[in-house]
């Protein structure tokens, strides 16, 4: 090249491949935004769930607590259930993803 002559554009290869990716590392940074906000909402979502079966067994809870059962085996009921639905849910969305139409 002649020396002479005015250079255009001039950057280091770091700030080349680093604007290379600017964009997929964007748009990563916002899967895992949208991402994290989906596992919140799965989370309030379980809690609600096991919350309100929960509420609806109190007496029953209180029963089993009056018959004798230990605090383990009323927690063990209360975790087995709410598995369980989870489970279930998982597993409901897993088929309808693998199994959808399309």
């Amino acid at each position: 090249m002649d020396r002479d002559q005015p250079m255009a554009n001039v950057a280091t290869m770091e700030q080349l491949v680093s604007d290379s990716y600017s964009r997929s590392r964007f748009t990563m940074m916002v899967l895992g935004v949208f991402a994290g906000t989906a596992l919140l909402l799965a989370a309030v979502g379980i809690y609600g769930v096991v919350a309100y079966t929960v509420a609806q067994r109190t007496n029953e809870i209180g029963i089993r607590v009056a018959m004798g059962a230990q605090r383990r085996d009323v927690l063990r009921l209360i975790l087995g259930q709410g598995s369980r639905l989870i489970f279930l849910g998982v597993g409901m969305e897993s088929g309808r993803v693998c199994f959808s139409p399309g």
